[in-house]
């Protein structure tokens, strides 16, 4: 016993020198809080989120697809992925909503107005995409959110099953 106290003894001032460099960083701020009104329920999200990838998943060539509800902070309501979803589906489905918020309108729309340029990102943004498969989420004409779809068989098959789940909400 009498080991341990010399123990704790001698090395508790050292301990001042080794906590901050493990110390835990500084949490980021929160992002801004929402209005009411430009918030998406939950369960209105979900259901959405669901119809986008059950049409997803019963087109002609079946598309395990991963989906997105994001809020105007671009902070995920829900993310769906289907089995057998390719991991490179979320890089996908992330630019495409990033897209959404960034323009106000839907990739695929985007894409057609965007000046491509070979080797560079769009814009000088890396995360904006011409792929169709964002769409805005629009509550009395104001823009609350997007969802993204992404998926093996192509950007129609993402517009049309983005499409499917954007008409589930209901505001």
């Amino acid at each position: 016993m009498k080991r341990l106290a010399a123990a704790l003894l001698f090395s508790a001032p050292f301990s001042i020198f080794v906590t901050p460099a493990i110390a835990q960083a500084p949490m980021p701020p929160a992002p801004p809080a929402i209005a009411a009104d430009k918030q998406i329920p939950m369960d209105q999200a979900l259901a959405a989120a669901q119809a986008a990838l059950d049409t997803c998943l019963k087109l002609p060539r079946p598309s395990a697809a991963t989906v997105e509800i994001v809020d105007l902070n671009g902070l995920p309501k829900v993310l769906l992925s289907a089995d057998g979803a390719r991991t490179n589906s979320f890089d996908y489905m992330k630019m495409k909503a990033h897209t959404v918020l960034k323009k106000g309108m839907g990739s695929a729309a985007y894409g057609k107005t965007a000046k491509l340029t070979p080797g560079q990102p769009l814009e000088g943004d890396p995360l904006l995409t011409q792929y169709g498969g964002g769409l805005p989420i629009m509550r009395n004409g104001v823009m609350v959110g997007a969802i993204s779809v992404s998926g093996p068989t192509g950007q129609i098959d993402d517009d049309a099953c983005a499409a499917a789940g954007a008409a589930k909400f209901h505001f």
